[in-house]
């Protein structure tokens, strides 16, 4: 009997250990998934495949310090090419207490380093803001201002509501995420790997 051959692990052992953790993986994909898909705060989806927004069902709940007026702004860190500028309206996807806002457009302005989010109410007499889980387009969007949009959600920063919002914050999401398919491949090598090991003959 051989030194290796006394810490061999019996064939049954090593296909169960072998489904094990291959179940153990697919379980933790999909709790980092849900992790990542679940904000507790208002976030921005941005789909650059379909070129759409989206604040899904997420929401943010606060009192507003003043009734119309400048939401939040996206810092992009440099400013954006071109010139120009324009609004998506998304007051079709945004709720204030359930009912669609009167009001609300994001616009990217050319040769600035900000996009800026704004809802026109009228009154402060809401405490909740919330996507209804529709979508709109921006193809409309010259294509340095697309670039300039997408930036906030490459650079994933999150957005701070000022200038008249009680509240918290605005993040955003890059759709497809790139993190997403890392996670994904990273599990499908580890459970390609476990497939080979378990049909590799045990000496």
């Amino acid at each position: 009997m051989t030194f290796y051959s006394c810490f061999k692990l019996p064939h049954d052992y090593t296909m169960k250990t072998s489904s094990k953790a291959y179940r153990a993986i697919l379980g933790l994909v999909f709790i980092l998934a849900t992790v990542q898909s679940s904000h507790a705060i208002l976030n921005l989806s941005i789909n650059t495949t379909n070129k759409t927004l989206s604040f899904g069902t997420t929401s943010d709940t606060g009192t507003p310090t003043g009734p119309t007026g400048f939401l939040t702004a996206w810092d992009t860190d440099s400013p954006i090419s071109g010139t120009g500028n324009d609004t998506v309206d998304v007051s079709s996807i945004l709720l204030t207490d359930g009912t669609p806002t009167s009001i609300s457009l994001i616009t990217v302005t050319a040769d600035t380093d900000n996009v800026a989010l704004t809802v026109f109410e009228g009154s402060s007499n809401y405490s909740t803001i919330a996507g209804n889980g529709g979508s709109v387009s921006y193809a409309g969007l010259a294509p340095n201002l697309q670039a300039g949009l997408e930036a906030v959600a490459i650079l994933d920063l999150d957005l701070f509501l000022i200038d008249g919002s009680g509240f918290s914050s605005v993040t955003t999401t890059l759709v497809p995420e790139p993190s997403t398919y890392a996670l994904a491949f990273g599990g499908i090598l580890f459970a390609a790997a476990l497939m080979i090991r378990k049909k590799r003959p045990i000496m």
